[in-house]
């Protein structure tokens, strides 16, 4: 026969002696002889009853007490038995228990430290990158009011960077953290029209992701697009309101054509691409046919279609303008910027072109218009 506690007595007053206030539970009539000895003992199976105090603290993960302590006592067990615990986390206002319950082993007395977890912010930096390089400033995504270490899907949009894209990405969080969006560089192709000059024109729009794009809307001069408030002649970069006047490309300093720190195209595209110049773009129409389009190669897309003699060609998406009182059109025609300012300083000259036809124009600079590069 096993027994777990086993204790010798010599009779039941020695172990009343030995274990006063505990209940106890013998296996009467049970002797053994000790050894060499013909005195028996009684061997009494000892079993005494006790309950244990489980101490609960409540911190949250930074070690911060919250609450005042509390105890419990466990149900009736054997003493020095170890045993499993359930832990059931009470409510604590305004934290959330970062375990709802939790099962310990004890064999004693016991403190036990329960986790609570507060209602938090996550912040994800993330890092625009091309090839694991940084190509323009972090930006941040901020989720408010999160239970800590919760999951939570956040979804990290690109920005615009000139000749780069990337594709919007989802990603789990349980805090704050950083992410890596890797970006793609834009191909523009310079295509060969066989115009007289030797001009290239490029295959997309500058911003554009592809030849159906849009790309960026810009006012003439300037190289930032998609202004978040109104084009107007008063948010103008060139306008100067102490003359009422331009401040550059006016009849006084007599500039007619963009110099390349105002070129978008040049700013965008960089290396020898730039906008069109006035003349550059009637070359384009007298030396091509154009066709429009309802549904470029399947896109959907509607636009111009300028095919050379040599059998290339490119494609004007309807994009319309954005600001200066003329915002639309868009799917009905596109207007294109060239570099060349009107003989009006207040206007610039535009290539227009809708399901009518083809033809050069003016607008005001303030506007804003799709760009294309040209080489």
């Amino acid at each position: 026969m096993e027994h777990t506690n086993l204790f010798l007595f010599e009779n039941k007053a020695a172990l009343d002696a030995a274990y006063p206030d505990g209940e106890v539970t013998t296996v009467p009539g049970v002797a053994y002889a000790r050894a060499g000895e013909n005195e028996g003992y009684t061997v009494l199976f000892n079993k005494k009853i006790t309950n244990y105090t489980v101490t609960l603290q409540f911190q949250d993960k930074s070690g911060t007490t919250l609450d005042a302590s509390v105890t419990a006592l466990t149900p009736n067990v054997l003493n020095g038995e170890t045993i499993k615990y359930k832990v059931v986390a009470p409510e604590v206002e305004n934290y959330k228990p970062r375990n709802k319950e939790e099962e310990i082993e004890i064999n004693g007395d016991t403190s036990f430290t329960v986790v609570y977890l507060a209602l938090t912010d996550y912040t994800v930096t993330v890092h625009h990158v091309f090839s694991g390089t940084p190509i323009t400033a972090d930006t941040e995504v901020v989720v408010k009011d999160i239970w800590d270490e919760s999951p939570v899907k956040v979804t990290i949009e690109p920005v615009s960077i000139p000749r780069y894209k990337a594709e919007p990405v989802t990603i789990t969080v349980t805090g704050s953290c950083e992410y890596n969006l890797e970006y793609e560089e834009i191909a523009y192709k310079a295509i060969d029209l066989g115009l007289p000059s030797g001009t290239k024109w490029a295959n997309m729009n500058v911003g554009a992701e592809s030849p159906e794009g849009y790309g960026g809307y810009y006012a003439w001069g300037e190289t930032e697009p998609n202004k978040a408030t109104a084009y107007t002649q008063s948010n103008y970069k060139w306008y100067d309101s102490s003359t009422s006047g331009m401040s550059k490309y006016n009849n006084t300093d007599g500039k007619m054509t963009l110099e390349l720190a105002d070129d978008a195209a040049n700013i965008v595209m960089g290396g020898d691409w730039h906008m069109p110049t006035s003349v550059q773009c009637a070359e384009l129409l007298n030396n091509t046919t154009s066709s429009w389009t309802t549904d470029y190669n399947g896109t959907g897309v509607a636009g111009m279609i300028f095919t050379s003699r040599n059998g290339n060609s490119i494609f004007f998406p309807a994009a319309g303008v954005v600001g200066d009182g003329g915002s639309g059109g868009r799917g009905m025609w596109f207007r294109l910027w060239s570099s060349s300012r009107d003989s009006d300083s207040w206007n610039a000259r535009s290539m227009s072109g809708g399901s009518g036809g083809c033809n050069l124009g003016y607008n005001k600079r303030c506007g804003g218009r799709p760009v294309r590069g040209v080489l």
